[in-house]
């Protein structure tokens, strides 16, 4: 992962570079939390058959439904 960084760092410009990939940093990240909360409010449905768990995991899909619409990506 470290040598094509070098390498693109020799041929482009350090103010062109390290915004990209500091944009894909970012990218993944957010998908990464994205899916870890999604993991979560799914066992948090399977273990308990509360009707309080089932409305928080309707309001998780909604509101990240929400957030994917609304992203540039």
């Amino acid at each position: 992962m470290e040598e094509p960084f070098k390498y693109q760092k020799v041929l482009f410009s350090n103010t062109i570079i390290y915004p990209i990939h500091l944009i894909q940093y970012v990218f993944l990240y957010s998908v990464r939390i994205r899916l870890l909360f999604s993991f979560i409010e799914f066992s948090f449905y399977f273990l308990s058959s509360s009707s309080l768990s089932i409305d928080l995991f309707l309001f998780g899909i909604s509101t990240s439904s929400k957030k994917k619409g609304g992203g540039a990506w």
